[in-house]
């Protein structure tokens, strides 16, 4: 598990998951990982309303994504 706080990788994490452009998603499937089963991303995205998730099972492959509301803003 990996938690960003990054502007640029939390930026990447919103655009993937941005729900207006879906077919304009950010490329992330360039990650490459050995030795290693499967990574997860965890980061704030969209001025912290929402937290969202990236599950990269398989090296260069495009990861698994979820938001949900990130409920200790309210």
């Amino acid at each position: 598990m990996v938690v960003l706080d990054v502007l640029n990788a939390l930026g990447q994490l919103e655009e993937a998951c941005e729900p207006d452009t879906p077919n304009s998603a950010a490329e992330l499937g360039g990650v490459e990982f050995s030795e290693v089963d499967e990574v997860w991303a965890l980061g704030k995205t969209f001025h912290g309303e929402r937290l969202t998730i990236a599950r990269f099972a398989n090296s260069g492959s495009q990861p698994e994504l979820l938001t949900v509301p990130n409920l200790r803003r309210r």
